[in-house]
């Protein structure tokens, strides 16, 4: 590590200063914010996923979810899912009532949520949820990290793992 490093800014057309996730298919890299999802390349400027979006809402957290699927978390509790790249936008779900969906992972076939009430999961891309929170003590489920198990770490709660999707 160079003993001078030091960040470099890449805002050049981000809409708002809150940057609240980002994610990457690899190739392009993508910004959950304030104003929306936006798109941009390594080092390259920024563009708004559509002008169009339906996705305004403040984006919590987003999750790519192999070369074309897209899930956006919002601080409204909503769910949007694009399955071309996010050149369009569907409402999937709604989460609770006025819930931020805080993390967002994929794991065997499954989507995953977060929030203030716990885990939540979906084995038919968005569509339907089912609550998870068998031994959670602490639901306010704030990030989620998958592979062999599941964690979710908790607002003053602690880490918690599950073999078994909870």
């Amino acid at each position: 590590m160079a003993v001078n490093a030091q960040w470099q800014p890449r805002n050049d057309g981000i809409f708002g200063a809150n940057v609240n996730a980002l994610a990457t298919n690899g190739t392009k890299l993508y910004a959950g914010t304030g104003a929306g999802v936006f798109n941009g390349g390594y080092g390259t400027g920024w563009s708004r996923m559509r002008p169009d979006s339906q996705v305004y809402a403040p984006v919590r957290s987003l999750l790519v979810d192999g070369p074309t699927d897209m899930y956006a978390g919002c601080e409204s509790g909503k769910i949007y899912v694009s399955t071309d790249d996010g050149y369009t936008w569907i409402q999937k779900s709604i989460i609770g009532t006025n819930i931020i969906i805080n993390t967002l992972v994929a794991t065997n076939n499954m989507i995953i949520a977060g929030n203030a009430d716990g885990c939540f999961i979906s084995t038919d891309k968005g569509d339907s949820w089912i609550q998870r929170n068998n031994g959670l003590t602490n639901t306010r489920v704030l990030t989620l990290v998958a592979g062999n198990s599941i964690y979710a770490g908790t607002f003053g709660g602690g880490i918690f793992s599950s073999i078994d999707s909870g």
